[in-house]
């Protein structure tokens, strides 16, 4: 039976835990915020020490990113036909939803529990012209842990009263080890879209070949990687989206433990580049550059001026779904 524990801490604040025999979740009702995930008691996410930073500043790490995650160029998107103008948070770009997403807003919750899974569901509502976006729309994000197959679903709901745009993700970051050549991953992709340094944004370019894609494919060491994408992408680390082949996991290992990510949706890389040390762990562990990196399933960015690369529009009454499955095993 899992073990479920609620912990009300000042300023509205919830923390809720999750523990199974091998795995401990841990979540905020701000952001529904996804804040440390151990398994067989190693950590295995970049987890702020102190809860409150999250009321303090927008980082990004681990929470609920949306109404849509990524960016838009110029804040200009095109919904239903008719243009809209989006806030421009991000320079002259949209970023994450606006000002105000999902990530820095609290959440109501309920808890629900079986013999061998609990799931913990976030929900609130996203008013219409929020962000620049038209709708009004009610969302719902839900953990479950299940206690015989050591795996966490997370499902992202929706359903908007307008014509709008909708791709929530949870903005996960995976803690590095300090040794960066521990650490291997693969990911199945069918192209790496080339971005702009200069904004982050696609270019609308499509790399399906070389041995950066080569290696991405079949499994290497980040450090590789790391240094194969500044010699053949001309950027310091990683903040790019994948076109990722359909039902092949990602897959990431680091100290004994293997982590399989699935889902319908492609995926942003990133490697942690803006991270200045100001932020620490709760073993002391000091969040500088590269300390993790972010996984996140979602839509292609900018996705609508490319065609073929996604939709992340959705009608009105109808019920958006999503899921993503992270599984955890020795190796």
């Amino acid at each position: 039976m899992i073990v479920i524990k609620e912990t009300h801490l000042e300023d509205d604040l919830v923390q809720i835990t999750l523990k199974s025999k091998a795995l401990t979740v841990s979540l905020l009702n701000y952001g529904a915020t996804l804040t440390a995930i151990q398994y067989l008691e190693k950590p295995q996410l970049l987890t702020v020490a102190d809860p409150y930073a999250y009321l303090q500043e927008r980082l990004f790490i681990n929470t609920t990113t949306g109404r849509i995650t990524g960016r838009i160029r110029e804040g200009q998107a095109l919904i239903a036909g008719q243009p809209h103008q989006l806030v421009q948070n991000e320079g002259p770009n949209h970023l994450h939803g606006g000002d105000f997403g999902l990530d820095n807003r609290f959440y109501s919750y309920q808890i629900s529990q079986s013999s061998n899974q609990a799931t913990v569901t976030f929900k609130t509502q996203l008013p219409d012209q929020l962000g620049g976006f038209p709708g009004n729309i009610a969302v719902g994000i839900s953990y479950t842990l299940f206690e015989e197959s050591d795996q966490i679903r997370i499902d992202y709901s929706g359903i908007a009263d307008q014509p709008t745009l909708f791709d929530p993700s949870t903005h996960l970051y995976f803690r590095l080890a300090k040794n960066l050549s521990k650490i291997w991953l693969k990911l199945p992709c069918q192209a790496i879209g080339e971005i702009n340094p200069d904004d982050n944004l696609p270019t609308g370019r499509l790399i399906t070949e070389g041995e950066l894609f080569q290696c991405f494919n079949q499994g290497a060491p980040i450090t590789d990687l790391i240094r194969l994408g500044q010699q053949q992408l001309n950027y310091s680390g990683f903040n790019h989206p994948f076109v990722l082949k359909k039902n092949q996991p990602i897959i990431m290992r680091q100290q004994g433990v293997q982590i399989k990510m699935s889902g319908d949706r492609d995926v942003v890389i990133y490697t942690g580049e803006h991270f200045d040390g100001h932020l620490q762990t709760k073993d002391d562990y000091q969040i500088n550059q590269r300390a993790g990196i972010a996984i996140e399933m979602q839509r292609f960015p900018d996705a609508e001026r490319y065609l073929g690369l996604g939709d992340r529009s959705i009608q009105a009454n109808k019920p958006y779904f999503f899921s993503t499955t992270l599984s955890f095993n020795q190796f």
